[in-house]
């Protein structure tokens, strides 16, 4: 079975990231690994995101998501495969396991 790591590029809005990390902690196929790429948020996100076992790349200010890309490069080059992921969207529990990257 392929690893499957996940990055989501993040900007305050905790809310949003809140519903994203519990829709994937759901998945009848859990992801390897999860990744924030956190734009400088000033709402607790990063500390929440930690909290929920989330790794979290702190970008220390709002670059965009071509920063969190930028993050995904270098995890790709690793090796890791990352899959990117909006913070506002929430996946049904057999999302994963469905993809062709969860078998």
């Amino acid at each position: 079975m392929m690893s499957v790591t996940a990055v989501i590029p993040h900007w305050n809005r905790r809310e949003l990231l809140q519903s994203m990390l519990a829709s994937m902690r759901d998945q009848t196929r859990p992801f390897d690994e999860v990744i924030v790429a956190d734009n400088g948020s000033t709402d607790g996100s990063a500390e929440f995101a930690e909290q929920q076992g989330a790794c979290v790349l702190r970008l220390g200010s709002n670059l965009g998501f071509a920063a969190a890309g930028e993050s995904r490069n270098r995890r790709r080059a690793i090796g890791m495969g990352p899959r990117s992921l909006n913070n506002d969207v929430t996946l049904d529990a057999g999302w994963l396991a469905a993809t062709h990257w969860g078998r």
